[in-house]
């Protein structure tokens, strides 16, 4: 059975690879294909953070996402805490102290909302170097050329192929059995087993002798 590489497991490795000059360079060039491409970004101007930049290299590449998955994150946490009528009751006590006064229920939720998505957002937000800080979704197949870079020194000398077909931009280690997929990992995709073994047998006849494969 196919499975993704365990990033998680062996992340000191993996950063250690990403600062090669190599990967890094391959990273510059993916991500200034995609910030061309992709002209919004998951960078809300409602969150206050900038919209539509430009990919500087060391710029965590969540903000680049081309979703609001990050900033939504915090909205989920706030409406599950709207639902306890505990620290709604508590919400409402303390700014009933302060003077504030709610007419119906629905300006009080909003008004806790508010204040709980207020702390959280931040508290969301990636911490630089986690693996939650690589994570932009709607740029994964702009990046695969940077992930084939990190499999290759990852797997030195052994055959990693970096393939475009309907599985999307792919990486994969066929002598293991591994999909190099940070974004499919993170979000436990399920692995294609069938598709990837199919993906495998089309193309090796393509493989060479070092141990690599070009973009097939």
């Amino acid at each position: 059975m196919w499975e993704y590489y365990n990033f998680r497991d062996n992340w000191a490795t993996f950063l250690e690879t990403w600062q090669k000059e190599h990967v890094q360079e391959q990273l510059c060039t993916d991500m200034h294909r995609f910030c061309n491409k992709v002209h919004t970004f998951a960078i809300p101007s409602r969150s206050g953070r900038p919209v539509c930049r430009q990919y500087t290299r060391g710029d965590p590449l969540w903000w680049y996402s081309a979703t609001d998955f990050w900033h939504d994150r915090a909205s989920e946490i706030a409406l599950e805490r709207i639902k306890n009528e505990n620290m709604l009751s508590s919400f409402k006590r303390t700014m009933t102290c302060q003077g504030f006064r709610y007419n119906t229920k629905q300006a009080l939720e909003t008004a806790f909302f508010n204040a709980c998505f207020e702390e959280l957002v931040k508290e969301c937000y990636p911490e630089q170097n986690t693996i939650d800080a690589f994570i932009a979704p709607g740029s994964e197949n702009y990046l695969s050329s940077t992930y084939y870079a990190v499999a290759r020194c990852t797997y030195p000398g052994e055959t990693v192929i970096h393939s475009i077909s309907a599985l999307g931009n792919c990486v994969i280690v066929p002598d293991h059995k591994i999909v190099f997929d940070i974004n499919g990992y993170y979000f436990n995709k399920p692995v294609l087993s069938i598709e990837y073994e199919s993906l495998y047998n089309e193309f090796s006849s393509s493989y060479d002798s070092s141990g690599s494969s070009d973009v097939l």
